[in-house]
């Protein structure tokens, strides 16, 4: 069973809500709900319970403008992955779409356990390695959140894009930051956070219901994958949450599907990539 969330994380999450209530109050917009942490030390799987406490989104809290970055360096076939302990990756980003992530466990569900590790090495993560070992994921985040969650022991395969010196954690973050490598935004938009706000491990990572809404629409294909841009997904997140959109949540996409639908095949994102412009056979 995944531990429940720390009281210090709790308690930071508690701060940042009445730091956003008061940003609110002050700057608008209304018609916002913020949720509660997810209690992972519930009875029931996570993966076969809905949503508890939605996050309602209406209005942007805030334009976010994420830093330029460096490509993704694909895997080199000329090496063999690694595998990994999930439970030991550093997460790179504070928040998940927990739409895709229950997604991902009800496939996880359906696999056998060849079939499963079969489609993990598949879909390799990169890694980032520190002088003292630790290693962080650049992606991924959700289909290794929802295994984890399943499986605390569960294991998947990567692949290294890079390999620091430094056992410093902060100058290991300074240097993924610098790269674009980092999403330091929290599930609201707000930020962005220091890089030493980073969750330590992924069953702490908060919603952000505008990522639920990005990877609905690249389900549907009106938005094709980008797998080598760092934080593509919630690139068109932050796009979106600069255009008004009725209030939703993770568990409940469906009031904002249909304005999202048109905003992302109009040309006003037309600058984004992965645009398709309403063609759907991309």
């Amino acid at each position: 069973m995944i531990d429940p969330i720390p009281p210090v994380a709790r308690a930071a999450w508690t701060v940042e809500r009445e730091l956003l209530d008061w940003r609110l109050s002050r700057n608008g917009p209304t018609g916002f709900r913020a949720s509660a942490p997810p209690n992972l030390s519930a009875s029931k799987p996570p993966w076969a319970r809905p949503l508890s406490e939605p996050a309602l989104c209406a209005a942007p809290v805030s334009h976010l403008r994420l830093p330029p970055y460096q490509p993704l360096p694909p895997p080199d076939p000329a090496h063999d992955l690694i595998e990994v302990r999930v439970a030991d990756l550093q997460p790179t980003q504070m928040c998940v779409g927990l739409a895709e992530v229950r997604s991902r466990q009800r496939d996880f569900a359906d696999e056998t356990p060849e079939e499963r590790r079969a489609y993990l090495a598949s879909k390799p993560v990169p890694l980032v390695q520190g002088g003292d070992g630790q290693v962080w994921m650049i992606d991924r985040h959700h289909r290794l959140r929802g295994l984890v969650e399943m499986d605390p022991n569960a294991t998947a395969f990567g692949y290294l894009v890079l390999d620091l010196a430094t056992a410093s954690r902060d100058q290991v973050l300074e240097e993924l930051e610098r790269r674009g490598w980092l999403y330091l935004y929290d599930g609201r938009g707000v930020g962005p956070h220091p890089a030493t706000a980073l969750p330590s491990r992924l069953p702490h990572l908060l919603d952000d219901p505008y990522r639920s809404l990005v990877w609905k629409l690249k389900r549907e294909k009106r938005i094709a994958a980008q797998p080598l841009i760092p934080f593509h997904e919630f690139r068109w997140g932050a796009w979106l949450r600069s255009r008004p959109l009725p209030p939703f949540s993770s568990e409940r996409l469906e009031p904002a599907l249909a304005p999202a639908r048109a905003l992302v095949a109009s040309t006003a994102a037309s600058h984004l990539a992965g645009w398709t412009g309403g063609k759907r056979d991309i």
